[in-house]
C-alpha cells in the first residue's frame, strides 16, 4: 500500500490530498531508509522501504508496506503498557487528594511512616476522633450514581409560593440550546488559542443587549453573583457619584429582605446609614445620596415612581430600580421612568 504527504504550503485543502507517486524528476533526489521490521499482515509487494524526496525546499514522502516472509520470523518488541501502575485506579482515589505515590513521595519527605503518624505528630490526641465515622464502605462511581439518585428520588417537587425574588422557572429549550448552549460560542477556536475567549464575549455581548433592552438604559455590565450584591454595589456607585457629603442611602421598605439585609451589611464598615421606609411617606431627597426602589414590590405591589424618582434626582441624588427583568417585558422600562441605574437578576429567566 502506498500514502503520500505533501507538504503543508502545497495546494488544496488540508487533509485532502490524494496519494501520488514520485515523479520521475523526483527519483533521481529519493534515497531509501530500509527497515529491520516491517508491519504486521501479509503484503504482496517485496521489500519496506521509506522513500523521501525533496525538491525545490518542498518535502514529499512515499511509503510502501511490505512485509517479506523473512522480516515476520523475526521476534517482536516487547509491549509498551501504557498504564502506571502506582496511579490511583478506584474512584474514591481519583477524585479525593493524591495518589498512593505521591502520598509515599510527600510522607517520606516529612519523614513520617504513614498518614496515621503524621497525624499522631500533627493533631493533639485530645482533640482527635477516637473511632471512625460510620460512613460504611467507600461506593464506586456507578454506585455513588445510583445511590445519589435514589436520594434524589425522595424529593417531593412542590410549588413554590416563597417569592420575593424566588421564582420557579420555565426554560424552554430552542432558547437553551441555541442561546444558552450553541456551540459556536465556545469551540469557535482551538483551546490553547487565547482567542476562545470570542465565544464568551459573544455570549456577554448579546446579555448585555438584552438588558439594555429591557431596561431601557444605555450600558449594561456582565456582571455580578445576584440582585443582593448589585444593590450594594449601585449604593456604592452612587455614593461615588454624587458631589454631595451625604452619608445616607434610602430603602424601599417593599424591596427583597435579603437586599435590605445585604445593602446593612456593606454600610455598616463604609459608616454609611441605610434608612427603610415608604418612598411616599418616609424619603427625604436632600437628606440621602441614593434611594432603591423595588419594582415590582418584594409582595407584589406595582407602583409608578416617576415623581419619586424626579424628586430625588432634582435633589442631586441617584435613583436606583431594583426591577424584575421577565415583568419588563411588559412593564414601562426603568429608564424611561427616570432612573440612573436598574438591578435584577436574570436567574428570573431560568
Amino acid at each position: 500500500s502506498r500514502a503520500a504527504w505533501e507538504s503543508p504550503d502545497s495546494s488544496g485543502a488540508e487533509g485532502a490530498t490524494a496519494p501520488e507517486s514520485l515523479r520521475p524528476k523526483d527519483r533521481a533526489a529519493s534515497f531509501i531508509i530500509w527497515k529491520e521490521a516491517g508491519p504486521p499482515g501479509p503484503v504482496r509487494r517485496r521489500g519496506y522501504a521509506l522513500r523521501q524526496s525533496r525538491q525545490m525546499g518542498q518535502t514529499r514522502t512515499l511509503v510502501a508496506f511490505c512485509c517479506p516472509a523473512r522480516l515476520r520470523s523475526l521476534p517482536m518488541s516487547a509491549p509498551v503498557f501504557l498504564r502506571q501502575p502506582h496511579l490511583a485506579s478506584e474512584f474514591q482515589h481519583r477524585h479525593i487528594g493524591p495518589s498512593p505515590h505521591e502520598t509515599a513521595e510527600m510522607l517520606s519527605a516529612v519523614g513520617a511512616s504513614s498518614l496515621e503518624e503524621l497525624m499522631a505528630q500533627t493533631l493533639p490526641a485530645s482533640i482527635r476522633q477516637r473511632e471512625p465515622l460510620d460512613v460504611g464502605p467507600a461506593l464506586s462511581e456507578t454506585d455513588a450514581l445510583l445511590r445519589m439518585r435514589a436520594i434524589a428520588s425522595r424529593n417531593q417537587v412542590m410549588t413554590s409560593l416563597i417569592g420575593q425574588g424566588y421564582h420557579g422557572t420555565h426554560l424552554p429549550l430552542v432558547i437553551q440550546r441555541n442561546i444558552l448552549e450553541n456551540p459556536a460560542w465556545y469551540t469557535a477556536y482551538t483551546p490553547y488559542q487565547p482567542e476562545i475567549s470570542q465565544g464568551r464575549l459573544e455570549a456577554l455581548l448579546n446579555f448585555q443587549t438584552m438588558i439594555c433592552e429591557l431596561t431601557g438604559l444605555d450600558v449594561a455590565n456582565a456582571s455580578l453573583l445576584d440582585e443582593a450584591t448589585a444593590a450594594a454595589e449601585a449604593m456604592a456607585v452612587a455614593q461615588r457619584s454624587v458631589k454631595t457629603k451625604l452619608s445616607a442611602f434610602f430603602v424601599d421598605a417593599d424591596c427583597h429582605p435579603q437586599t435590605i439585609a445585604l445593602l446593612r451589611t456593606r454600610a455598616e464598615p463604609l459608616g454609611w446609614t441605610v434608612i427603610v421606609g415608604d418612598p411616599e411617606r418616609d424619603l427625604e431627597p436632600k437628606q440621602v445620596f441614593g434611594a432603591l426602589f423595588q419594582y415590582p414590590g418584594s409582595l407584589g405591589a406595582l407602583r409608578d415612581y416617576r415623581a419619586v424618582i424626579a424628586s430625588v434626582k432634582a435633589a442631586g441624588a441617584i435613583a436606583i430600580v431594583a426591577a424584575d427583568p421577565l415583568a419588563l417585558t411588559l412593564l414601562t422600562p426603568p429608564g424611561e421612568l427616570g432612573a440612573d441605574m436598574a438591578i435584577g437578576s436574570t436567574q428570573r429567566f431560568g
